[in-house]
């Protein structure tokens, strides 16, 4: 996801579709103007009553988003920055990021290794029928 904080509104300036149940993929990144500059930022996410917060923001590089945030809902992101002197914040978005709900069902079984390649079959039957060539030249 990519937003820009400028003055003290969280714009988003992408749509792609956030699907909740995710770790360590979901990335938000921020661009900021000249108001956030030599701050120290903070992005804090919200989707219903969890709460995270990512500080070390800096404009241009992406962060995680908090899996703990990544479940159906709305989304909505604050951002504030502090330099010792000056503190800005931004308003909440006016337009939550919607998180929609996964595929997944529960699985009863560990995944499994992924099913052989049609070429591993191929060479899987080329394999045993040569065997059973070989089987029948010795007999």
């Amino acid at each position: 996801m990519k937003f820009l904080g400028n003055q003290q509104e969280i714009i988003r300036t992408d749509s792609l579709r956030i699907v909740a149940g995710s770790e360590n993929f979901v990335e938000a990144q921020f661009d900021f103007d000249e108001d956030w500059n030599e701050l120290a930022i903070t992005a804090c996410f919200k989707n219903g009553d969890e709460r995270r917060a990512v500080s070390g923001v800096r404009s241009g590089v992406p962060v995680f988003v908090p899996w703990e945030v990544l479940k159906p809902g709305n989304m909505y992101i604050y951002l504030e920055g502090y330099d010792g002197n000056v503190r800005v914040t931004s308003a909440r978005m006016k337009k939550p990021v919607v998180v929609v709900k996964n595929g997944a069902f529960r699985c009863t079984e560990v995944s499994k290794p992924p099913s052989a390649s049609v070429y591993d079959s191929l060479m899987h039957a080329y394999w045993l029928a040569q065997k059973s060539v070989d089987s029948l030249i010795e007999n």
